[in-house]
């Protein structure tokens, strides 16, 4: 069954939770609080299930969706980068933001296509989220940035053979992508600081 460990700073289990055979493919992301986010495919459907700091779960929704990515908000709740199709060029990829108590507030279409499957991701902003993932187009990978009201403030291909990482900092975050050939690329980018 699926199994979700929390572990300390030396690698000791704190708690384990298991939960249905069913649900496969997890990502997880924890809040400021210290409650835990899961979305895991259930077959036609995704679970997003809430976890108190101690493991225990507070409560859980289904969504109507095949795959998904999930980041928490900083007003407690999460966003799910979701696709409502396996792959393929017309498997459109939809930003979705949910409150404390797991309910849908808004959902808006992204410029991503998750033509391989879940090939896309998903990390928090200062100004909201940034997906990156396929595009419309064929070999076409696309960054956008949205704000925290769902809408699109910039989009931009990049080159590169597959979705590249994503990997966020405090203040920043890493794109690392492959070369053709072999090797790999890796950018960094800083937020603005506030003033």
């Amino acid at each position: 069954p699926l199994t979700l460990l929390k572990l300390d700073a030396n690698g000791s289990v704190l708690w384990r939770r298991s939960f249905s055979r069913k649900l496969v493919l997890p990502t997880v992301a924890v809040g400021a609080d210290g409650s835990t986010f899961v979305v895991s495919q259930g077959g036609s459907y995704l679970l997003v299930q809430m976890l108190d700091p101690s493991g225990r779960s507070l409560r859980s929704n289904q969504i109507s969706a095949k795959q998904g990515t999930v980041v928490a908000d900083a007003d407690g709740g999460c966003s799910i980068l979701l696709s409502k199709g396996f792959a393929g060029k017309d498997n459109a990829v939809y930003l979705g933001a949910f409150d404390q108590t797991l309910r849908k507030m808004k959902e808006v279409e992204t410029p991503l296509r998750g033509r391989g499957g879940r090939t896309y991701q998903l990390i928090s902003t200062p100004r909201g989220h940034l997906a990156i993932g396929e595009g419309t187009e064929q070999q076409q990978q696309v960054a956008a940035e949205f704000d925290q009201s769902g809408g699109l403030l910039w989009q931009q291909a990049i080159t590169a053979d597959f979705t590249p990482l994503v990997v966020p900092f405090k203040s920043g975050f890493y794109v690392v992508r492959g070369l053709e050939g072999s090797g790999m690329d890796i950018e960094k980018y800083a937020y603005p600081a506030k003033r």
